[in-house]
């Protein structure tokens, strides 16, 4: 995982602990959270058909496998949520 994941997972982690079990707060960041989810589906659906990172020394092959591991943390992060509401 790279350092920016890792931020952004610890980061949204944080904010989850902090809205405790806030409904409004716990919505707000599961909303923010399908976003990312969508957009990172997005670009792993673009990358496996090539259009990203091109072929040339697995550059597609590296984002679709970056995008995978964002996807498994991010829908961790939904199931955490969801278990808070």
């Amino acid at each position: 995982m790279d350092g920016a994941l890792l931020m952004e997972v610890m980061e949204t982690r944080e904010a989850i602990e902090d809205a405790g079990t806030h409904e409004g707060e716990l919505r707000q960041l599961l909303a923010e959270n399908d976003v990312k989810e969508a957009a990172c589906v997005a670009a792993l659906g673009a990358a496996l058909d090539g259009e990203e990172g091109g072929s040339e020394g697995g550059g597609g092959l590296q984002t679709a496998r970056r995008a995978a591991v964002k996807l498994t943390y991010l829908a961790r992060i939904r199931t955490e949520i969801q278990d808070r509401l």
